[in-house]
């Protein structure tokens, strides 16, 4: 991977096209990253994972958002999020599947806290992707942190 050639991504439109995808919206917002729903050239429904612009000269950011795509490589599996391989990329981001369900935050509006001794109860409504239910926004660090109940 290649840090020192790869800048953080312009911000991201609804309907442009970028790199290959097909920008829906952006999905989730935070000080540490940027989350984008995209689509592939076969529509596929993807998440596309990068950093705000105002973290383009911190090295460590840009080490850790490439570590965590090298982690979910090497889990692949059932629990966690199929990485696209993008190999045509020009800036520093990566793209994992999206999958459907509700978020950690849509379940606790609509059945309040879930608590951590009963979590095996939201576990086996799960598809088996525990992992992607932890923080609860959209299945990264590890996902879409979507549920599949």
């Amino acid at each position: 991977m290649q840090l020192q050639q790869w800048p953080v991504p312009p911000l991201l439109k609804a309907g442009q096209q970028f790199e290959g995808w097909q920008v829906e919206t952006l999905h989730a917002q935070s000080r540490q990253s940027l989350l984008y729903r995209v689509r592939d050239a076969q529509q596929q429904p993807w998440l596309l994972k990068t950093l705000p612009l105002s973290r383009d000269d911190e090295h460590d950011a840009g080490q850790a958002l490439l570590s965590e795509e090298w982690f979910l490589r090497r889990v692949a599996g059932r629990g966690f999020p199929e990485v696209h391989v993008a190999s045509g990329r020009q800036h520093l981001y990566y793209v994992m599947r999206e999958y459907p369900g509700k978020t950690l935050a849509e379940l606790f509006q609509q059945q309040g806290a879930l608590p951590w001794r009963n979590g095996s109860r939201l576990q086996s409504g799960c598809c088996g992707r525990w992992a992607c239910c932890i923080d609860g926004r959209s299945c990264t660090a590890i996902s879409s942190r979507k549920t599949c109940c």
